[in-house]
């Protein structure tokens, strides 16, 4: 996003659960910005996939080991 961003209502807040601490406020979007958001991430990604995995802002080659997703598979590693 860029600075075409406004403002819409209150804040919104990002809490620590654990302590209730209020860490980061943000601006609450209007639909407008929420939807020129989208449009954006969806013009940009088919440039950012095309990236090496190599290169620091590209994607990462991200594998699951076989036990994870597999049908009937619990997601727990296989016994040794």
């Amino acid at each position: 996003m860029d600075a075409h961003v406004t403002a819409q209502g209150s804040p919104i807040a990002t809490v620590n659960p654990y302590t209730g601490e209020r860490l980061r406020e943000f601006p609450a979007l209007s639909a407008e910005d929420v939807g020129r958001a989208i449009d954006a991430a969806h013009c940009s990604f088919p440039n950012w996939r095309a990236r090496s995995t190599a290169d620091p802002g590209g994607p990462r080659a991200t594998r699951r080991p076989a036990h994870v997703g597999a049908q009937g598979g619990t997601g727990a590693p296989p016994d040794p």
